[in-house]
């Protein structure tokens, strides 16, 4: 299958996500206020898709076990390790409007950049070579990709969560 017949094969649905998740990465290269339940939603929602699509994916192969173990670990690993360079100079919560002041940064646009590449190349895979996609080290790969990229959203959201808590 060609790049051309892979693109026009992608459901319609994909694209308007695409242009979603560009908006929210591309709002975010820009300091701005936001309540502490904006900057949380974002992580929250993909720490509870993520390993569901791991299961509808995953139900009916052997698999699904240790991919959700090795996606945990990639979760749990990468926000150990991020939460030390989550918070940018001169981030802070206001306790009297309740609102973070934070930093734009280009790092939220590229991973959920990779987030919907890998799971695009994934769905991809899937389609093209459902033999390569039912892989062990495939499901494995892509399930520590996968929750490393998660686990920095989850060290930022904890990094936030750390910094409203203790000015209130």
């Amino acid at each position: 299958m060609t790049a051309t017949e892979l693109i026009t094969h992608t459901p319609v649905w994909v694209w308007p996500l695409l242009a979603a998740l560009l908006a929210l990465g591309w709002m975010q290269t820009r300091a701005r206020r936001v309540s502490l339940a904006r900057a949380l939603a974002l992580p929250l929602v993909m720490l509870i898709l993520t390993p569901a699509t791991l299961v509808v994916r995953l139900a009916a192969t052997g698999s699904l076990a240790a991919a959700l173990a090795v996606w945990g670990a990639g979760t749990l690993g990468a926000a150990l390790i991020g939460r030390r360079w989550a918070l940018r100079p001169g981030e802070h919560f206001d306790a009297a409007t309740r609102r973070l002041h934070l930093a734009g940064s280009w790092a939220p646009l590229l991973i959920i950049l990779g987030i919907f590449c890998l799971r695009y190349a994934v769905a991809a895979t899937q389609a093209v070579n459902p033999a390569l996609a039912a892989q062990p080290a495939f499901v494995l790969a892509t399930a520590a990709l996968g929750g490393m990229l998660n686990g920095w959203l989850v060290a930022r959201a904890w990094a936030l969560w750390m910094l409203a808590r203790s000015s209130m």
